[in-house]
């Protein structure tokens, strides 16, 4: 029997664990079955924590995304440049860039068209 090449997916972090009990299509557990022969988990629940932990990081992506495109990139810019000001004498006179400020916005600007 050949052992493939690709690592087994440790967890994480070592954390106290719960007890779950869930009911799966059993196509799916066919193809737990069969990444935990080819050694890609050490077993099944494995498997599904890191699935589940992979998804409940996406679906906190896409909250960041769908909350970053309900603001307005105006709006963000103007009040980081009203802060600014007072940044701006507080730095012992040195000059701040107002694109730092507005990083934030701009950023959520970003992956809000992304993730359209």
């Amino acid at each position: 029997m050949a052992v493939s090449k690709e690592p087994v997916i440790l967890p994480r972090e070592s954390t106290p664990k719960a007890r779950l009990a869930v009911t799966l299509d059993s196509a799916l557990v066919s193809e737990l079955d069969d990444l935990v022969s080819k050694h890609r988990f050490a077993n099944r629940s494995q498997a599904v924590e890191v699935a589940v932990a992979e998804k409940l990081e996406r679906l906190a992506k896409t909250r960041l995304a769908r909350e970053c495109a309900k603001l307005d990139p105006r709006e963000e810019r103007a009040l980081a440049e009203e802060g600014l000001a007072g940044l701006t004498q507080s730095a012992g006179g040195n000059r701040l860039d107002s694109t730092r400020c507005s990083f934030s916005a701009t950023t959520c600007s970003t992956i809000a068209r992304v993730q359209r």
